[in-house]
């Protein structure tokens, strides 16, 4: 894999300054919007819905490329507040930040699309769906090199000189492009870090109730382990990823008998991981290195979780 661009110091510098202006502001600078004429949805239905926002498949007028936009669901009293807007601005922001060819290419925001009004986030339409929904499909896919190229994209998010926590691993997140690539996706509750403080570590718990299977146990319960707040970390990426790898080789969701978020919860908080998958998940590539491995990230002392570094080179 060739050698992926550094930002300058000079560079992040100036992006946090702005990040913060325009998150406090709720607004973006003019390049992050692109001209409402070059982005056309195909038909009226969403191809599905997410939390907060639903996704259409688009097509770029000048190119012919097939894009993603995810159009942002916002009330009457979500806009009175400005608090969403204020998110959305800083998650695009920080998704045009970045660049590598494990994180899926994001282009701007339009806030008309097919003569209708509202915030749409473009990036790059994956034709292959998230990770969990190809594998259905090509069950005899090398799960280990696809679970390499996120560990990737990780990797560079978790660079000193990139230093973002991305907050919401999961199988859904990792996204399959044409060429059977796995990119990371979906940086609604990533966080920036700034030398050792997070720039906001509001980011916690609000949001993640679809991501209780995935988080670590100081996100449930910190001041069980010592700390102030909830506020996602690198190693707290370190466990999310090693429960999507355990998804990944399972082909179901974690703790996929417990119903409840108070199950789930007292699970993870109570030490009990996830049992190594049996029987032909080991023709998978479910190998003894990568299960040792995966154990470590589940420690409950994070200082004791390995770094991405040290995935990428188990994988």
């Amino acid at each position: 894999m060739g050698t992926i661009p550094r930002p300058s110091r000079l560079h992040s510098s100036l992006f946090h300054a702005l990040r913060k202006i325009c998150t406090r502001y709720g607004s973006l600078p003019d390049s992050l919007l692109l001209k409402s004429d070059t982005v056309t949805i195909y038909g009226t239905d969403a191809e599905t819905a997410g939390g907060y926002a639903d996704i259409y498949r688009a097509n770029h007028s000048a190119t012919g490329d097939s894009l993603c936009v995810k159009a942002v669901r916002l009330s009457k009293r979500d806009i009175s507040s400005g608090v969403p807007m204020k998110n959305i601005c800083k998650e695009a922001l920080l998704w045009k930040h970045l660049s590598h060819p494990n994180i899926t290419p994001f282009y701007g925001m339009v806030n008309t699309f097919n003569g209708r009004s509202g915030m749409g986030m473009v990036c790059k339409w994956m034709p292959n769906g998230h990770i969990m929904e190809f594998l259905q499909h090509y069950q005899n896919e090398d799960r280990p090199s696809l679970l390499l190229d996120a560990a990737r994209g990780l990797q560079y998010l978790h660079s000193e000189e990139v230093s973002v926590v991305h907050g919401d691993i999961k199988g859904n997140n990792i996204l399959i492009d044409e060429s059977g690539s796995a990119c990371l996706s979906d940086f609604g509750l990533s966080t920036v870090l700034y030398g050792t403080d997070t720039l906001n570590t509001a980011t916690c718990v609000t949001g993640f109730r679809s991501t209780l299977r995935w988080m670590a146990p100081e996100l449930h319960d910190p001041e069980a382990l010592g700390l102030d707040s909830a506020a996602p970390t690198r190693e707290s990426d370190i466990w999310a990823f090693s429960v999507t790898m355990w998804e990944v080789f399972a082909g179901e969701v974690p703790y996929p008998d417990a119903r409840y978020d108070g199950q789930i919860i007292l699970k993870i908080t109570k030490g009990q991981q996830p049992e190594r998958p049996s029987g032909e998940v080991t023709l998978f590539g479910l190998s003894d290195a990568i299960w040792s491995m995966m154990m470590e990230c589940w420690s409950h002392d994070r200082l004791k979780r390995p770094s991405i570094s040290r995935v990428v080179d188990t994988l």
